[in-house]
């Protein structure tokens, strides 16, 4: 979230995700990505991409647009982005990452990790 002072925060960071049982549906992931922008960024539209695939590669999600890095500013800015995947279907556990490119170039992988949790059963009466 973005406070009215325009401090950006982020709650609920992870990087594994528990199911019990697979396929796995997550209603909502969010990923939060800052970029440093340089002198050569000033000016041009940049385009973002973020793939979220599985172990073998294979795109499950994919999210992108268009940033504007404006020209009339006294230096390169920081800027934070918020990529939403939403109703994701994780067919198995295991490694799964975002992968973020920019103008067509990757530029970071984020790790996501899908584990299988025991069922804990009936809750038993003692």
């Amino acid at each position: 979230t973005t406070s009215k002072e325009d401090k950006f925060s982020v709650i609920g960071i992870y990087d594994r995700i528990g199911a019990r049982t697979f396929p796995a549906r997550h209603p909502q992931l969010q990923l939060a990505i800052r970029l440093n922008t340089t002198r050569a960024d000033v000016g041009h539209d940049r385009q973002i991409m973020v793939d979220l695939v599985d172990s073998e590669g294979k795109t499950l999600h994919k999210a992108e647009g268009v940033i504007g890095i404006p020209s009339d500013i006294p230096r390169p800015p920081t800027m934070n982005l918020v990529m939403v995947f939403e109703d994701t279907v994780f067919k198995e556990p295991g490694a799964y990452q975002f992968n973020v490119f920019i103008d067509g170039r990757m530029e970071a992988e984020v790790p996501l990790t899908l584990e299988q949790i025991p069922d804990q059963g009936p809750p038993q009466i003692k």
